[in-house]
């Protein structure tokens, strides 16, 4: 989700257990993911429903681990394709970072490597719309319907596997939107808006000032929904609710820590818009002798 240059091995390493490596890249995972299936499991054990633990612990462990995960491996696959090198993935409560090596290619070959990730969603939300298919016997009527306790209660295994199927679909929907909608700085989304800024001739300062509001507006609209959705009765939209409210926190932080930056003139020392995938334009706006590659 977010994407990160590395100054030296040791970065990102602390505080998480190593998965092992996969194409010469270190696969770690993050505490707070941790403890995000696990707190997501003690709400699920709050009802009292075994079928219904079961379904949360299967789709916040191995089903979200596999989204983030693949859609990692699309930012790692792109970015080796042009060049350049990966060191770790990183998966954290609110998705995965990948440190990456200096890129100079430009906004264009970011903006390659930013859509990477997001389509690997789109690959898995076909994968798990197909199973769901196979499970209905063609029937596509119920996927988008909300979840009820009840429903998985009572449920076979087939109609088990078919509820997991289409909360999978969902779960990597929003996965999916949080990496191509939300303009935080430093994920997938505001990357994509800051280089297609660039790519199309606006200046460094402007992007970022354009990318900020846009944090800060749509931030404000997530907290509301958020907040409205811890209320409501239906099962999952009290945690939808609760990672709308967090994102859309990330989203405000986001947006008037990016201004802050603009208004005190220091874009070069921002870990987005400070990119040596950027230089040639940072060089256009700047005549300080800032050596890009060593910002991180």
């Amino acid at each position: 989700m977010a994407n990160r240059p590395f100054a030296n091995n040791s970065d990102g390493t602390r505080c998480a257990v190593p998965l092992g490596s996969l194409f010469g890249v270190r696969i770690l995972i993050d505490w707070s993911y941790l403890i995000t299936v696990l707190f997501a499991q003690l709400f699920a054990l709050m009802t009292r429903d075994p079928m219904y633990s079961l379904l949360i612990f299967i789709l916040y462990g191995p089903v979200l681990l596999l989204a983030l995960f693949l859609h990692e491996m699309g930012h790692v696959a792109v970015t080796k394709c042009l060049g350049g090198h990966v060191t770790l993935i990183r998966i954290w409560a609110l998705g995965g970072l990948t440190y990456y090596g200096v890129d100079r290619k430009g906004a264009g070959a970011d903006l390659l490597i930013a859509i990477a990730g997001p389509v690997m969603n789109i690959i898995q939300i076909g994968i798990w719309a197909g199973v769901y298919f196979i499970l209905e016997d063609g029937d596509f009527t119920n996927i988008d319907l909300p979840m009820y306790l009840g429903d998985i209660t009572d449920a076979t295994p087939a109609e088990f596997a078919s509820i997991l199927a289409k909360r999978a679909v969902q779960m990597n929907m929003m996965v999916l939107i949080a990496n191509t909608c939300l303009p935080i700085a430093h994920f997938d989304g505001g990357r994509i808006i800051a280089d297609i800024l660039i790519v199309c001739g606006v200046s460094l300062r402007r992007a970022a000032f354009i990318l900020s509001g846009l944090a800060l507006l749509v931030g404000s609209g997530l907290v509301t929904w958020g907040l409205l959705l811890l209320g409501d009765y239906l099962i999952g939209s009290q945690a939808t609710g609760f990672i709308y409210v967090i994102f859309g926190f990330l989203c405000v932080y986001s947006g008037f820590k990016l201004w802050g930056i603009v208004v005190d003139d220091r874009l070069l020392e921002d870990n987005l818009f400070g990119r040596p995938c950027y230089s040639e334009d940072t060089r256009q706006e700047s005549n300080d002798n800032v050596n890009i590659a060593s910002i991180t």
